[in-house]
C-alpha cells in the first residue's frame, strides 16, 4: 500500500471528488501537454471531446495517459486555499511513455541517470 499526496484549490469539483469512494489520478505523459494546460482552464466540461473510459466508479480515466492509480482517501487536511488529499494507492496501471513533469513553472520530462 502506496500513500499518494495531492494539493489542489478548495473547490466544489474537488470536494466531490473526495467524498467519493474511490480516486482516480492520471499521470499524463510528455506527449500530453495540451491536456494539462486544458485541465488549468476555466472550462464548462474539461472532458468534452477528450478519449477517455470510465472506471467502475464512474471516474474519468484519460486514454494515452502515462500512468493511473486506484487510491482510496485517506485524509484531507486544509492547507490556507489548498486542500492536501493523502491517499492510499491499491491499484495501478503505466504504459510505456516517460510522464509529463511540470517544476519550477516550465514543463519536461522524466530521463533516468546512469549512476
Amino acid at each position: 500500500m502506496t500513500p499518494l499526496a495531492g494539493s489542489f484549490h478548495s473547490t466544489r469539483s474537488m470536494r466531490r471528488a473526495a467524498a467519493a469512494i474511490g480516486q482516480k489520478a492520471n499521470i499524463l505523459g510528455h506527449h500530453q501537454f495540451d491536456l494539462s494546460v486544458r485541465f488549468t482552464e476555466r472550462l464548462k466540461n474539461r472532458f468534452e471531446d477528450l478519449a477517455v473510459a470510465f472506471s467502475s466508479d464512474r471516474l474519468p480515466l484519460l486514454q494515452g495517459a502515462a500512468g493511473q492509480l486506484c487510491c482510496r482517501v485517506a485524509a484531507i487536511h486544509k492547507a490556507c486555499d489548498h486542500d492536501v488529499v493523502l491517499g492510499e494507492v491499491f491499484s495501478g496501471e503505466e504504459a510505456a511513455c516517460s510522464p509529463l513533469v511540470f517544476h519550477r513553472g516550465a514543463y519536461g520530462s522524466f530521463h533516468s541517470i546512469e549512476p
